[in-house]
């Protein structure tokens, strides 16, 4: 049992995002923060790039599989 909740989702957070890569993960936990406490707005910018990682990661997972695709003019 955590004595500040907010610090261990912060961790948590920012172990899925810098050791796991898993920006999904990090994203949803930052979120998390948010909703225990609102007044963390410094967790803002964790969000955002937990949240572009997300993308970032999922358009190059994708990208092979697409590269080919021709699309009409």
């Amino acid at each position: 049992h955590a004595s500040d909740p907010v610090t261990a989702l912060r961790t948590w957070a920012d172990t899925e995002a810098n050791t796991f890569g898993n920006p999904e993960a990090a994203a949803g936990l930052y979120e998390r923060v948010l909703k225990v406490d609102p007044e963390r707005t410094e967790v803002l910018g964790e969000l955002a790039r937990a949240a572009f990682d997300f993308v970032e990661h999922t358009f190059l997972w994708f990208s092979p599989a697409i590269s080919n695709v021709r699309f009409p003019l």
